[in-house]
């Protein structure tokens, strides 16, 4: 897995534009996140936070909340919680931002059914009153998506996909 990462991100980066290398970045971070090397995901988190800013014009809506949702994600892990909260709540501002329905599901469904940093990632989620729902088959994915980001309010978990989705 850390080995195909790193070659996509040679191959993106000799073939590829800062697009490709922000999206290089940002899957290493998440590689290394789920080797539970917090250090190295951090530094490619950053890396990607630093393409994504320094190429702005260049990315899609989604990438520059990827960018975020791996910061939250490296800083949670790493038990740094506010930095933790601060991308979590910028990442989740942006997503809610993205024009195409389907990428902001799937953005969502990303931000908030990560678990690299165990506890702290999940009270973040959980303050949120936010669930991961699987809308594979449904006619309105953004809408059922929406009422998931409202949530219930509640503090204690929700219910798995499996429940929420019926299956």
């Amino acid at each position: 897995m850390l080995i195909a990462a790193f070659s996509s991100l040679y191959h993106w980066c000799q073939v590829g534009n800062p697009v490709n290398a922000q999206r290089g970045h940002w899957l290493l971070s998440r590689v290394f996140l789920d080797l539970e090397r917090a250090e190295e995901a951090l530094v490619h988190a950053l890396w990607c936070m630093e393409l994504t800013e320094r190429e702005k014009d260049s990315m899609e809506d989604f990438d520059e909340a990827y960018a975020h949702e791996g910061l939250a994600s490296a800083y949670a892990f790493q038990g740094k919680t506010e930095s933790a909260r601060n991308h979590f709540d910028r990442a989740r501002e942006l997503g809610e931002l993205i024009a195409d329905d389907e990428d902001e599901v799937i953005f969502l469904n990303d931000l908030m059914g990560g678990d690299w940093a165990g506890a702290i990632w999940s009270g973040l989620r959980a303050e949120y009153g936010c669930f991961q729902v699987d809308t594979a088959g449904s006619s309105n994915s953004k809408e059922k998506m929406r009422m998931c980001r409202a949530g219930s309010g509640r503090k204690e978990p929700q219910e798995s996909r499996r429940e929420i989705a019926g299956s």
